[in-house]
C-alpha cells in the first residue's frame, strides 16, 4: 500500500505540468490512443471507480495484483468516442503525456504516436524560445 501513496504524491507533483500542457493541447478525439497499446495498468482506486460507475464491468486481475484495461479499449466507439470519458483512468486523462525515467531522473514526455501532441509540443517550444529571446533583449 505504501507504493500507492508514493504514486499519488508523484501524480500531485506532475499535475501542474499536465494541466499546463492540456491548456494548449486540443485533442482531435481520433481514438488512436485507445488502440495503440497493449493495455493500461489501473490503480486500485480506478478499478473501484470504474466498477462503481458501470454495472457489469469485469476486469481481470494480473499477477502481482494489477488490473489491466486491455486495448483496443472496449469503451471506445468510433461513432460516440469514449464511453467512460468522465470516469477514465489517470493514464487516459494525462495522455498524450507520460512520465519517463532516465539516468538523470524522471521527466514528462509526449507519445510520438499522437501527431497533435507533437505539434503542440513544437508550438510550446517555439513559444518558450520566443519568450526567452524577448527576456534577453530587455
Amino acid at each position: 500500500m505504501q507504493s500507492d501513496k508514493l504514486y499519488i504524491s508523484h501524480l500531485v507533483a506532475i499535475q501542474p505540468y499536465v494541466d499546463a500542457f492540456h491548456q494548449v493541447f486540443h485533442c482531435k478525439r481520433c481514438g488512436e490512443c485507445c488502440n495503440a497499446f497493449d493495455g493500461l495498468i489501473l490503480q486500485h482506486r480506478e478499478v473501484i471507480m470504474l466498477k462503481g460507475a458501470f454495472t457489469g464491468i469485469t476486469l481481470k486481475q494480473q499477477k502481482g495484483g494489477h488490473y489491466i484495461l486491455p486495448q483496443p479499449c472496449r469503451f471506445w466507439a468510433e461513432e460516440n468516442g469514449c464511453q467512460i470519458y468522465t470516469h477514465r483512468p489517470y493514464t487516459c486523462r494525462a495522455f498524450p503525456l507520460y512520465v519517463a525515467t532516465c539516468r538523470e531522473g524522471k521527466y514528462i514526455a509526449v507519445y510520438r504516436q499522437c501527431e497533435t501532441a507533437v505539434e503542440t509540443l513544437k508550438a510550446l517550444e517555439t513559444q518558450i524560445l520566443t519568450q526567452e529571446l524577448e527576456l534577453m533583449e530587455v
